[in-house]
């Protein structure tokens, strides 16, 4: 299942002429495939865990 939202990221994953250094692919300015999907997972978590912490300040404000 392809997620448009985040879609932007995959272009962390492509080769472009600026990758390359002395004839090797530069590590800082590529990714793989599987670091982008990774992140991708982890921003989507990221409204859970917000939400967490709302309910969780809101029950400790009404104690």
């Amino acid at each position: 299942m392809q997620n448009l939202a985040l879609s932007f990221l995959d272009k962390a994953a492509v080769v472009a002429p600026t990758d390359h250094t002395n004839g090797s692919i530069d590590p800082w300015r590529l990714c793989s495939v599987s670091q982008v999907e990774e992140l991708k997972a982890v921003l989507r978590l990221l409204p859970i865990l917000g939400h967490g912490y709302h309910v969780r300040h809101s029950l400790l404000t009404n104690e």
